[in-house]
């Protein structure tokens, strides 16, 4: 009986510290982190300077001026989204569309020479 009594009151005790120790303050400190840099990303929006727009033009510059995407998506919507980056950053995209895996054997063929800068699937579960 007593090592029952024994057992079960360190069996008590470890489960207390092991939940202690899940609660940490990190947590916390990622949420205000987040909280501050969406405050600040909201303000940039709200307000945005001519400081901004030159920023994005000299990385739109330094970029190249364009971005070639390959995507295995085909909606209209797609090309709306394509169209307001470019008029909001300057960076011209160019789409290269296909099938996932035609796109994917692209990839894998074309290796570090590849002129692909983003590749977006229809299926995020085909990436592997």
């Amino acid at each position: 009986m007593r090592n029952k009594w024994f057992l079960f009151s360190f069996i008590m005790i470890l489960s207390i510290f092991t939940l202690a120790a899940c609660g940490s303050d990190e947590g916390e400190n990622a949420s205000e982190s987040e909280n501050e840099a969406t405050e600040e990303s909201a303000d940039t929006e709200e307000n945005p300077t001519e400081e901004s727009s030159e920023s994005a033009e000299y990385k739109a510059e330094e970029i190249g001026g364009e971005v070639n995407l390959y995507t295995g998506r085909h909606y209209e919507t797609d090309q709306e989204l394509y169209d307001k980056f470019t008029e909001e950053t300057g960076i011209k995209v160019n789409v290269i569309k296909g099938d996932d895996d035609e796109l994917i054997a692209r990839l894998d063929r074309e290796g570090k020479a590849s002129k692909a800068d983003v590749l977006i699937t229809a299926d995020a579960g085909r990436l592997h």
